[in-house]
């Protein structure tokens, strides 16, 4: 059940994202359009703050923290690597779509 929820929050943040980004981007004028940088900082912080609720929900924050990324640094920097990938996918989506 807890998967299906992660899922369901995730196709209805990557689709929300998208038609948000659109609306706002087309109902605009040239001159009052904010870069494409921004709405990808905003969506992402919004995503970390999300996922931060949804690991503090069974367990201390600060102590999840410490034993997944402090105590084994080298599991922290292979999601690292993906999650880089996932932005730059993230950041050729919305230029596609501005």
């Amino acid at each position: 059940a807890f998967r299906l929820t992660l899922l369901a929050l995730m196709v209805l943040q990557n689709s929300s994202v998208v038609l948000i980004g659109r609306y706002t981007r087309s109902s605009v004028s040239d001159d009052e359009l904010y870069n494409v940088n921004q709405l990808i900082l905003v969506a992402e912080v919004c995503k970390f703050i999300g996922a931060s609720i949804l690991e503090a929900r069974g367990t201390d924050i600060i102590a999840s923290v410490n034993v997944h990324v402090i105590q084994h640094p080298l599991d922290f920097l292979r999601i690292l690597i993906p999650a880089g990938l996932y932005l730059v996918q993230n950041t050729l989506l919305y230029v596609a779509l501005s």
